[in-house]
């Protein structure tokens, strides 16, 4: 291959911009010394261009890498919520158990709460009239 064909392949690969720069610079056939020059030239922006081609190729790897981590961590956070808001239900439930009042079915808890009732209307505040209170009382 001469160096003028090595030119013209070269050339195919240019820009529309640049192949125009190449035809003001060179009008007529160039010189075997220009051919060599432009070929140096078409050269080196090849090689920019590849270098331009590499690091997009790179941030377009990074970028679907990021992408992928962003999905797995947007998935690691939506399970975190899940758990958080089943943390919070059970919390609400402990809550509304709490905040109502405790059910008296039990046959021994009313018997308490009628003892501690009686002490209650006999102003008890020591074991002195115990006795006297769960009489008036009926137990």
């Amino acid at each position: 291959m001469t160096k003028r064909d090595y030119l013209n392949n070269l050339l195919q690969l240019m820009t529309e911009e640049q192949l125009k720069l190449f035809e003001r610079m060179y009008p007529n056939d160039p010189t075997d010394r220009q051919v060599a020059h432009a070929i140096v030239q078409c050269e080196n922006t090849l090689k920019g261009l590849n270098k331009k081609v590499q690091r997009l190729t790179n941030v377009d790897k990074e970028f679907k890498t990021f992408k992928e981590q962003c999905k797995i961590d947007a998935q690691v956070c939506s399970n975190k919520i899940d758990v958080l808001e089943h943390e919070l239900n059970k919390i609400n439930v402990l809550a509304e158990q709490l905040s109502n009042p405790i059910a008296t079915d039990n046959a021994e808890i009313q018997d308490r709460l009628a003892k501690l009732d009686a002490l209650e209307a006999g102003g008890v505040d020591n074991w002195t009239w115990y006795g006297e209170s769960m009489e008036q009382a009926g137990l």
